[in-house]
């Protein structure tokens, strides 16, 4: 397909039961096209072999957008792609866990970073490790870390690394932790949320379904 196109920047691939033996031969062809977008979401069976077989790719490519959402990505195939040059990725609901998310936050090109739905997250990090993580996070500006379980001592953990250090994040202009285990009642979150939102005024944050 790519070899057919060689000027075509951007191929949606979602829901199309692309396999990791598959992922695997697109991506033999990517250093020979002119592809910058590679949207690949809903094809579970990707997996860390398609996605490593993509990163591994990547650096003799223009590809700088990833969508690998629904793709039964872990922590291997984050770590590879943490290196892999993108700027965007989507990760959205996959499996990954700590060891995946702080090598994406630590990534020298990551610029977005899309974690919505990946349930592990919440009970692999500890307040203390949160703060970790924040600090690795140079380059990031936008993170999504909506619907990760991410309880209010998380999020309130979460929100006062960035408030205390600068050298947390200080690149992040866009945070989203909605539909996460928290609510209006978690006073100690809610006050984290509104004290991040005073010290870093141009960094939006959205927390609630309504984006509020």
């Amino acid at each position: 397909l790519l070899r057919a196109s060689p000027r075509l920047r951007a191929l949606f691939l979602c829901g199309l039961c692309v396999s990791g033996a598959g992922a695997a031969a697109l991506a033999s062809t990517l250093r020979e096209s002119a592809l910058e977008e590679l949207r690949l979401g809903s094809n579970a069976h990707i997996g860390d072999e398609g996605v490593g077989a993509i990163a591994s790719a990547i650096a003799n490519s223009r590809l700088k957008v990833l969508d690998v959402s629904k793709c039964g990505v872990g922590d291997q195939g984050a770590r590879e792609l943490a290196c892999s040059g993108l700027t965007t990725i989507d990760l959205s609901h996959n499996s990954l866990g700590r060891d995946g998310c702080d090598a994406l936050l630590g990534s020298e090109s990551l610029q977005v970073l899309r974690l919505f739905a990946n349930p592990a997250l919440g009970s692999s990090y500890t307040p203390e490790s949160i703060g970790a993580a924040m600090r690795v996070a140079r380059n990031v500006r936008h993170l999504d870390v909506g619907g990760c379980a991410l309880g209010g001592t998380n999020a309130a953990a979460l929100c006062n690394a960035l408030c205390v250090s600068p050298d947390s994040a200080p690149r992040l202009d866009c945070l989203e932790i909605c539909a996460n285990d928290f609510s209006e009642a978690d006073g100690e979150c809610v006050e984290a949320i509104a004290q991040l939102r005073t010290s870093r005024p141009g960094l939006d944050v959205f927390w609630r379904t309504n984006k509020s």
